[in-house]
């Protein structure tokens, strides 16, 4: 065909029209790469989607080839996968879209259903994206005048909208040519015009509402629903079952549609969803349904990949009308629509529903074909397509299944019986509820959606054992009870308060119970078993006879509540309890999955139980806790608590009310929490406002024996002035002593005043930091003393230590001078020759003794410790002042490592507080507090964290402050203090405390490292620093870290003793139930002989 020079405008490209060069390469698309990843993983499924026209009248096969290499050209089909330097490019191809296989059947016995074959086992066969054309086409003829124009690209070329417009484009081409008008012009646009359209969408206020709405849409929402078991893709071609609904149950589909006011797609789709949840059992349920991502005109009449498949969240009670799943699916359908654009909510898994209820009719020559889908690539598990060849058509209902997940007789029947419950559906009226619209079927499907919901909330409740109490246990096998006595007054107080808060006397106490134990123990999640009669029926007569079904109330107490909305949370735990209520415990707790049963669990750490019958709450009358018969569990638990219930015929007016706790614990602690058990709930009654953590558990002798171990604090003079006099006791004796060199306290006295003379000399005052950066051991001996002598105060440098970490410390602290072997670029130099300065003591006036400052601590921390004279004293034999001031021989060893912390030694005080600075029972777990005049004075710089962990001591008015040390214990029996627990994040590793989340701070700076997380794992030889690092980067080709860049980064700026003994590579950290790490899960630590880098998979051993 002849063409002017001005026919490319006139056939159908724009002059503003840019198309890409054959030769130009350009990068993959976010999606494309995607694309190409998940294809590289499974090459035997190719990422396809097909489809074909049905054609009457005879093709002409030239202008055909003509029409699909424009309008493929125009679309950027004819595209190229090339590697280049390692990394896939695109580039526009110079032939090959003009390429028609042409197929005749009509000698077939069946031409159609032989063509319906040959695109199956065409539309699976593999490519390689690398070689093989990326799109392909054919025309099966199967009559004289009847032909199917079949399409095949694969997915990183144009997505399904795309081809099928593609296709419509060429369909329009064609007809211009056979006809010979001039083509109409295109509205396409580039590929790459619409990836920047993507970009600036992710970057947009539209994406993060997007956002926001599937993260609140997908809250809590199922991760799978399916009609089979999980299977694995292995094959391409899946399984198909199609049918066509006759023409009368369309009509009535048809008609309810209108009469509610929605879509036929709403109708289907409310169908469908309603034949899940009766098949599954389940209420909640995730369709994913397939949306083009075209919203303009324009983008409609382009290529490119942009399609995506949304998940579709659906409740579907059986207690509601159809109208009302009708109005709830619209309603859904219409967000999801809003919001299709956004690609990055969590995987959901569920059947793929897909809806053409508006028939595609291209004019092809002087011919009309119809478009039909073929396929949308793989099936991950079940699609279903919904489809209207024409606007006077039947609906064709098609399943395509994985066969790995279905067997063929399986997928008849669910395709079978989702067409007889169409039926149904059909010609139910509106206000029918959906448990009625099968009366064959629907009381069954009512109990499966009420066990399966059931099971649903248990599992989530019952994710992870119960936390243990944290009480303080007696001996093994011990135990010990003791009696709660309410008197009548309390008791009608109790009935009043549960009255006007309309709630029971039941909840009360099992708030005082949870309360109790939250501020008795360490555990803030209380587990709490009770045993029920009812299972939650609304009506006697189903009731069973025995107390014989557990129910699991777990709450998370905070002590910073009101006694009154404990009261409320306790209310709700129970209501919730008691909703999901009939099922049994061990059902649950075999669908966990877990290996847990329920005495090996636990589900709970205390059962609580009434001697006579308790009704449970207001909302379910005949709901009561009584004395479990039948019990499930193999042992008693930690806790046993017997509610104070009134007897039978007793007067509850006059007679105490009497109950019991039995509990593995002394006779002490058990008498204990009976006496706080009654003062949480006399507090109640008195002011329910009050808060949990605020109300007294002491007895007065608790409260005189706790808070008698505060001592008045000695008198405590200088280091410098102790010093002297240890010096001038015993001058021959030896006061320092190392491998290289040695020096008595003779010597080390006039030494020291030499050089505290120069320093003096060089404007060293009271409280002047001096930093000091010496290698041998005497010689920094000789430079501290010289430093306290002038009235300044000192901080080491180590001299092996990490050049970075030296940097620091010096910015940090903005010494006056530098002490060092040779000088420090931008420090005043300092050395260490003081031979010609007096020998005598300094004279100095403004000594200020014990509250002068000594030094500046920075061990492993990120901040100095500003540590006084007096506190240097205080910490007794820790550091060299345990030698020095006691005219020992002092051998120093790791650079003169200050204390790390400040224990409870002689000389000190301690507290153990709870979170309301109030004295925690013997027993009790406590936050340790240390109590002393000569504490640190706080961190250096940094009034903000000072004023956090030095506080003022609430039991003195004398201005004493506390050392909150970050640490828990309780006191014993005995009156000792037991550690438990080292604060957040930090540990004791080879007798030095190590901050852990320094250690990650460190290792996160590094480039390439996304997160990590330290932890302290126990070897033969003791704890090891162990750091489990996860890539910045996903591609597992690039997230090795490299080794020698971690550790060299790791030495330069952490002390020695903080450089990890072992690093792990991980894909993700294992969280619990809270979301949080589950440290216990991280994979087991490899230790080397030099830190090291070591990949773990999510699959190696735990």
């Amino acid at each position: 065909m002849k063409r002017s020079p001005g026919r490319r405008s006139g056939f159908g490209t724009p002059p503003d029209r840019q198309i890409l060069r054959s030769s130009e390469l350009c990068a993959l698309t976010p999606l494309q790469q995607a694309i190409f990843d998940s294809q590289q993983r499974r090459p035997d499924v190719p990422l396809c989607v097909s489809h074909y026209v049905d054609v009457a009248g005879t093709p002409d096969i030239t202008s055909l080839q003509a029409s699909i290499a424009q309008a493929g050209h125009e679309f950027g089909s004819d595209l190229i996968l090339q590697a280049s330097q390692g990394v896939v490019m695109t580039r526009i191809g110079k032939d090959g879209l003009d390429r028609i296989e042409v197929i005749d059947l009509r000698g077939e016995s069946d031409p159609e259903s032989a063509a319906q074959n040959w695109m199956g086992n065409e539309s699976v066969r593999p490519l390689d994206l690398l070689s093989d054309p990326l799109t392909g086409s054919a025309v099966l003829v199967i009559g004289d005048a009847r032909w199917l124009w079949y399409t095949r690209i694969h997915q990183i070329v144009l997505d399904g909208a795309g081809a099928r417009s593609m296709t419509a484009r060429a369909a329009q081409v064609y007809t211009a040519l056979v006809r010979k008008t001039p083509v109409p012009l295109t509205s396409a646009r580039s590929v790459h015009s619409m990836t920047d359209t993507e970009q600036a969408y992710r970057g947009s206020t539209r994406w993060d509402a997007d956002r926001q709405y599937w993260d609140a849409k997908l809250a809590g929402a199922p991760v799978r629903t399916s009609l089979a078991e999980p299977g694995e893709l292995t094959s391409a071609k899946p399984l198909v079952r199609s049918a066509t609904v006759p023409p009368g149950v369309t009509a009535s589909l048809v008609h309810l549609a209108e009469s509610q006011s929605v879509t036929l797609s709403t109708v289907v789709t409310a169908s469908f969803a309603m034949y899940l949840a009766r098949m599954t059992g389940s209420d909640d349920l995730i369709l994913r349904l397939p949306v083009p991502v075209r919203t303009t005109h324009s983008v409609r009449q382009s290529g490119g990949t942009m399609s995506n498949i949304v998940p579709l969240r659906l409740i579907v009670d059986p207690r509601v009308g159809v109208d009302e799943l009708l109005r709830a699916v619209k309603f859904e359908l219409v967000g999801a629509l809003r919001h299709q654009k956004y690609r990055d909510q969590r995987l959901h898994q569920g059947p793929v529903l897909t809806l053409n209820l508006f028939p595609v009719v291209l004019t092809i020559g002087d011919a009309e074909g119809v478009l039909h889908g073929f396929s949308a690539g793989p099936v991950e598990d079940l699609d279903v397509a919904v489809s209207q060849v024409s606007r006077d058509a039947e609906l064709e209902i098609s399943f395509a299944a994985n066969p790995d997940a279905y067997t063929g007789e399986a997928l008849t029947v669910h395709h079978r019986r989702f067409l007889d419950f169409l039926e149904l559906f059909s010609a139910t009226e509106p206000r029918t509820q959906l448990v009625d619209v099968d009366s064959r079927t629907g009381m069954v499907w009512g109990s499966a959606v009420r066990h399966s919901r059931n099971l649903a909330y248990w599992s989530t409740v019952l994710a992870s054992p119960a936390p243990e109490l944290g009480l303080l246990a007696a001996p093994v096998g011990e135990r010990s009870s003791a009696a709660i006595v309410i008197d009548p007054e309390l008791y009608r107080g109790l009935e009043a308060l549960a009255d006007s808060m309309c709630t029971s006397m039941f909840v009360l106490l099992q708030a005082a119970v949870a309360g109790l134990l939250r501020r008795m123990g360490s555990a803030s999640e209380i587990s709490i078993g009770i045993s029920v009669r009812g299972y939650g029926a609304t009506t006697a007569d189903e009731f069973v006879s025995m107390f014989a079904n557990q129910l699991v109330l777990r709450s998370a107490v905070d002590t910073n509540v009101s006694l009154a909305r404990l009261i409320e949370q306790m209310d709700d735990v129970i209501v919730d309890a008691l909703i999901h209520a009939d099922i049994r415990l061990s059902a649950v707790m075999a669908h966990v999955g877990d290996g847990r049963s329920v005495d090996s669990g636990p589900p709970f750490r205390v059962l609580v139980s009434a001697q006579d019958p308790i009704d449970t709450h207001p909302q379910f009358p005949e709901v009561m806790v009584g004395i479990p018969v039948g019990f499930d569990l193999a042992a008693m638990p930690e806790v046993y608590v017997a509610l104070p219930i009134p007897q039978r015929n007793s007067d509850r007016h006059v007679q105490p009310i009497v109950g019991f706790f039995d509990c593995l614990s002394s006779p002490q602690q058990v008498d204990g929490l009976a006496f706080r058990f009654v003062r949480i709930l006399r507090a109640m009654v008195d002011n329910s406002h009050t808060a949990l953590g605020s109300v007294d558990l002491l007895r007065p002798d608790e409260r005189k024996e706790l808070m008698a171990a505060t001592q008045p604090n000695p008198v405590i003079g200088d280091l410098s002035e102790r010093f002297v006099q240890v010096a001038l006791e015993n001058p021959d004796a030896i006061a320092v002593t190392s491998d290289a060199d040695r020096i008595t306290y003779g010597e080390l006295f006039v030494r020291s005043n030499r050089l505290a003379h120069k320093l003096i000399g060089m404007g060293v005052e009271a409280e002047t930091l001096v930093a000091i950066h010496l290698s041998g051991s005497v010689n920094t001996v000789v430079a501290i003393i010289a430093v306290l002598e002038a009235g300044g105060a000192y901080f080491l440098l180590d001299s092996k230590g990490p050049a970075l970490r030296q940097a620091f410390k010096l910015c940090d602290a903005q010494p006056h001078c530098v002490i060092a072997d040779s000088e420090i670029p931008g420090q005043v130099f300092v050395s260490t020759d003081a031979d010609g300065y007096s020998s005598e003591r300094p004279q100095r006036t403004d000594r200020r003794g014990a509250n002068a400052l000594a030094y500046i601590q920075y061990s492993g921390r990120s901040y100095g410790l500003s540590v006084t004279q007096g506190a240097a004293i205080a910490s007794g034999a820790a550091g060299i002042w345990g030698a020095l001031l006691h005219g020992r021989t002092l051998i120093p060893s790791n650079d003169f490592h200050y204390p790390g912390e400040f224990p409870p030694v002689r000389g000190h005080s301690v507290y153990v507080l709870d979170d309301h600075l109030s004295p925690v029972p013997i027993g009790v777990p406590g936050e340790i507090y240390i109590i002393d005049g000569h504490l640190p004075r706080g961190y250096l710089r940094r009034p903000g964290k000072t004023a956090v962990d030095f506080v003022a001591d609430p039991f003195n008015r004398d201005g004493r402050r506390l050392y909150r040390t970050g640490e828990r214990g309780r006191w014993t029996a005995t009156g000792q203090l037991e550690h438990l627990e080292y604060g957040a994040r930090t540990a004791s590793v080879r007798g030095v405390r190590v901050d852990l989340d320094e250690i990650d701070a460190v290792v996160t700076a590094l480039p390439g490292v996304e997160d990590s997380i330290t932890v302290v794992a126990a070897t033969p030889a003791g704890g090891a620093v162990i750091t489990y690092v996860r890539s910045a980067h996903t591609d597992s080709s690039q997230s090795i870290v490299d080794l020698n860049a971690l550790a060299a980064h790791a030495m330069d700026h952490l002390p020695s003793y903080m450089v990890p003994d072992s690093f792990h590579v991980v894909d993700s950290f294992p969280t619990g139930a809270d979301g949080n790490i589950d440290i216990a899960a991280l994979p087991s630590p490899i230790l080397a002989p030099i830190p090291a880098i070591r990949r773990v998979s999510d699959s190696s051993q735990r």
